[in-house]
């Protein structure tokens, strides 16, 4: 049934996005949440504002828009968000630090923008049908390493390593860029080209078997991209 909605939670005098969630009913309104939410809400002098992006979803549908909007949130704004089990940005970082805001010096991303303003930047992907087709491709070479992953370690520890460094980091810049609202394609693309320098450095350790086709494979996937 497509009863699920996707929300968040802004502070009322900058509108910084300090939280996303799904639900139905009234969870937007709970405040039945983690110690990091709670210790926010607590330093606001007035009510949060909520804000639902968007309705009549199914349950998979608000699990995967609240990610995608999550990732976009701590990817490329500067608003932390307190959900603790999926942000990013929060991991290694002190929360005494997030919400005090006299140690901060960031500007929330929706500060003067309109309650409607904010709903539509944040469902606002474009560049994510062209990076879906890049991930997919990549998608291949991601699935040989990781179906493989106890071989390849054994081949060359140190090699192995460089390698999975190597793909990781693909793999986070192309889902960075397919939560962007303005890197384009040419902005990947010189991206890439530094990750390519990586793997000329992988294939000058001269890597054998199952890692050596790897890097032919990364090579082969930037090359028909650059």
């Amino acid at each position: 049934m497509k009863k699920y909605y996707v929300y968040i939670h802004l502070n009322p005098t900058n509108n910084e996005i300090f939280y996303v969630g799904k639900g139905t009913g009234e969870r937007k309104n709970s405040r039945n949440r983690n110690q990091n939410w709670l210790e926010y809400v607590s330093k606001l002098e007035k009510p949060h504002k909520i804000l639902v992006l968007k309705d009549n979803l199914t349950e998979k549908e608000s699990i995967e828009l609240e990610e995608k909007v999550l990732k976009k949130i701590d990817i490329h704004f500067n608003d932390l968000t307190t959900n603790i089990d999926k942000s990013e940005q929060n991991l290694g970082i002190k929360f005494e630090y997030i919400i005090d805001s006299s140690k901060t010096e960031y500007k929330p991303r929706f500060e003067n923008f309109t309650d409607s303003q904010i709903i539509e930047s944040l469902l606002s992907f474009p560049s994510e049908k062209v990076f879906v087709n890049i991930a997919n491709d990549f998608e291949k070479i991601y699935d040989l390493f990781y179906d493989n992953f106890d071989e390849i370690e054994e081949i060359d520890e140190d090699i192995f390593m460089d390698l999975e460094s190597t793909i990781d980091s693909i793999t986070d810049l192309i889902e960075e860029y397919k939560v962007s609202e303005n890197e384009s394609l040419d902005d990947f693309i010189s991206d890439l080209k530094r990750e390519r320098y990586d793997v000329e450095i992988i294939k000058e350790e001269n890597p054998k078997k199952l890692q050596k086709k790897i890097v032919s494979n990364l090579f082969e996937w930037i090359d028909n991209l650059i």
